[in-house]
């Protein structure tokens, strides 16, 4: 079932039909999966409770790019069982956040192939893991016959390192190395941040701990960054490897791998640092099951207001976003922006089922 935009005239041709809200909500729940292009129908797509959820990430316009529209989308994407894309700099981002996503290109015969693969074995209950690492091996091959025609290539070598990175490959340093050096060469400027400071995710994975830290202390410039680097360096001296492994991975947008490792750790504290790594890649119920069970004394004592709040505006749940984001508000009225969000959120969510007419 398809949650998107208006259709086109050869929709019935396709076996494409509208539905309307009211025989959405009369269908049998748990019997269709669904397909959504825009976070505001998000609670069209609660009402037949889809066995399977899969969120299309388009590309966005820049100059409708506000931090608001990130947020829904990226909370469209965390509530996904699946997320495919057709923008590879999407498809990068969401690598490093979630271990359920697709690239789906125009011009790579096989995708069709991967999609409907990865959505069975979700359906099955089964890791996708397998597609994502076809497809990491798919483009990896890509940018490396692109680098043996032209040579050395600032662009193409950094994204020839980076999925060398995620399928694990010691060979991501070398490619990474010369994308440096040519960012050196052609005096790019902020390249120490965006290029050298992934070396350090790169030991990291390696299990060089010592060497990542002394990495990411040479990109450290801010009083800040200095700051992490002694808290890293601590983590070392004390033995509490999982958390400084995590945090080279978080300092890097690497949350996939940062999750992961806290979720392995036995470390008291692995917890407060897995919050940290749920909340910036929007996976809120995850981050609210968490406060639930170590009942963290932040002093953000609203967050878990803020969390209910907004996943009840998901869910269309207009009265109980209202009194969750109230009751974080008593804490901090500072807190009343949310209620704004909520009002943008409701604009947009009649607009999209003003303008979309498929399910």
């Amino acid at each position: 079932m398809f949650f998107g935009a208006d259709g086109k005239p050869d929709d019935d041709a396709n076996g494409i039909r509208p539905v309307s809200l009211l025989d959405l909500a009369r269908l049998n729940r748990g019997e269709y999966g669904a397909v959504v292009t825009s976070p505001y129908l998000l609670p069209c797509v609660r009402l037949i409770q889809p066995r399977i959820v899969i969120a299309i990430a388009e590309r966005r316009d820049e100059a409708d790019s506000s931090e608001t529209l990130r947020k829904f989308h990226g909370l469209m994407a965390a509530q996904a069982d699946l997320i495919a894309t057709s923008s590879e700099k999407i498809y990068l981002e969401m690598c490093f956040r979630y271990d359920h996503v697709l690239y789906m290109p125009n011009d790579i015969e096989e995708s069709g192939t991967v999609w409907t693969e990865a959505i069975s074995a979700k359906l099955r209950g089964e890791s996708t893991d397998v597609w994502m690492h076809r497809q990491w091996e798919a483009q990896a091959a890509f940018y490396r016959n692109w680098h043996e025609r032209i040579g050395d290539h600032e662009t193409i070598c950094y994204l020839l390192a980076s999925y060398q990175y995620l399928l694990g490959r010691s060979s991501a340093k070398s490619y990474l190395s010369l994308s440096f050096e040519q960012m050196m060469i052609k005096e790019f400027t902020d390249c120490l941040r965006t290029h050298y400071r992934f070396f350090s995710a790169m030991d990291a994975k390696e299990g060089d701990l010592e060497a990542a830290v002394r990495v990411y202390a040479i990109t450290a410039l801010t009083d800040e960054e200095r700051s992490r680097v002694r808290v890293l360096q601590a983590y070392l001296d004390q033995g509490r490897t999982d958390l400084a492994k995590a945090e080279l991975f978080r300092l890097n947008d690497d949350y996939r791998n940062a999750i992961g490792t806290l979720l392995r750790s036995d470390d008291p504290e692995a917890g407060s640092h897995l919050l940290r790594c749920y909340l910036p890649v929007y996976r809120y119920q995850e981050a609210l099951q968490l406060l639930e069970r170590i009942r963290k004394q932040t002093p953000e004592r609203y967050l878990a207001d803020l969390l209910r709040g907004t996943l009840d505006m998901l869910s269309g749940k207009r009265h109980e976003a209202i009194h969750a984001f109230l009751r974080a508000a008593a804490k901090d009225w500072l807190l009343l922006g949310h209620m704004a969000e909520l009002e943008r959120w409701e604009l947009e969510t009649e607009f999209a089922l003003g303008r979309h007419r498929h399910a």
